[in-house]
């Protein structure tokens, strides 16, 4: 007695697919508002897509990149001249000293680019020192206008005139916090 097969079992039915749902109409309203979301949304993802493409020009983050990548490669050749050009004075003085004595001329040059390594790690750190105070002073300078900025509008959003403040002090204009009060004064409506 033969095993039966699963196409035996199904030969001659159908599936039979259930009756579709009939469709809800939405509240005209409902549509009108998502209509609207997905057009700001679409809006924005454009804006964020386009960002980058729209500037001109590096951004600071790409020129600092930049400008820090050729410092380093800047950086390592100096200190392998600087290394290589103290092993040689080391090496020749003690040729010129003391002849030609291939440890000692060793030892000269090795000496030599010790003395080297000491200058170069000396001028590394001075020009590290100086980029960092470089950095430092334009963050806070960045903060400050930053902040300025957020005080105007802040100052604008409460209705109050910010006439000539919009600049910070210049030549005529108020240079301290209450001469600056005088030229607030809130704005009609």
């Amino acid at each position: 007695h033969p095993k039966p097969y699963l196409h035996d079992f199904l030969q001659g039915s159908s599936v039979a697919p259930p009756e579709p749902l009939p469709k809800k109409k939405r509240n005209p309203e409902l549509e009108e508002r998502l209509g609207k979301i997905k057009a700001e949304l679409e809006e924005k993802e454009y804006e964020e897509m386009t960002r980058d493409v729209r500037k001109s020009e590096f951004s600071l983050m790409d020129q600092g990149e930049i400008k820090s990548a050729s410092s380093a490669i800047g950086e390592g050749v100096s200190i392998l001249v600087t290394k290589g050009t103290f092993f040689a004075l080391g090496y020749f003085a003690s040729v010129s000293a003391w002849g030609f004595d291939a440890t000692w001329n060793m030892i000269a040059g090795l000496v030599g680019l010790i003395f080297g390594f000491a200058v170069e790690t000396t001028l590394f750190i001075l020009r590290q020192s100086r980029i960092i105070g470089e950095n430092e002073r334009s963050k806070k300078r960045k903060d400050k206008e930053r902040s300025r900025r957020k005080e105007m509008t802040q100052l604008a959003s409460q209705g109050i005139s910010v006439e000539g403040l919009e600049s910070g002090p210049t030549e005529g204009s108020p240079a301290t916090e209450s001469e600056a009060q005088g030229l607030l004064k809130p704005t009609s409506p």
